[in-house]
Order: structure tokens, then C-alpha cells, then sequence
């Protein structure tokens, strides 16, 4: 496993998605569109920061499939804040 923390800054501005109506938290919406993806064992979302940490499978996908993943349901993100290759 590995892990990385992905810069969203969009997530200090947006924490919330949709309308009154139907709306979905920042961190429902991340944890969902990463289930789907495959190859995450965990996520974490840190809204105050602007962050959102992976622990993923690099057999099973990638930093840039991560990041597009975030970028295709509104919170794109402008880097890799912390990168860990150690493990």
C-alpha cells in the first residue's frame, strides 16, 4: 500500500455538494467516486485544510487516477501535498 495527500483547495470553499435539496457532503461524495475507482483501502478528508489523504493499492491505480478522479466531481486538485513512496 501507499499513500498520498492530494492539495483541494476547493474543499475549504465547497464542503457541501448539490442543492438543498439533494445535497452530499465533500467527504461522502470523495469516499464514494474512490469506492468506485477500485484499489483504495482508505480516504480521509480534512475540509479545514483542504486535503484529502489516500491509502491505495498502486497495483490497482495511481496518484493521477486519484487526482482525476477528485478533479470529475468538482474538487480538482492543484498537487500532491505530501507524497509517500515509503511504503
Amino acid at each position: 500500500m501507499r499513500e498520498v495527500t492530494f492539495a483541494v483547495p476547493a474543499l475549504r470553499e465547497r464542503p457541501v455538494l448539490g442543492t438543498s435539496c439533494c445535497a452530499t457532503s465533500a467527504e461522502a461524495a470523495i469516499n464514494q467516486e474512490f469506492w468506485m475507482l477500485g484499489g483504495v483501502e482508505d480516504c480521509a478528508v480534512d475540509l479545514e485544510r483542504g486535503r484529502v489523504w489516500v491509502r491505495y493499492d498502486p497495483g490497482q491505480t495511481s496518484p493521477e487516477r486519484l487526482s482525476a478522479a477528485l478533479a470529475e466531481i468538482g474538487y480538482p486538485a492543484t498537487g500532491v501535498a505530501v507524497p509517500d513512496a515509503s511504503r
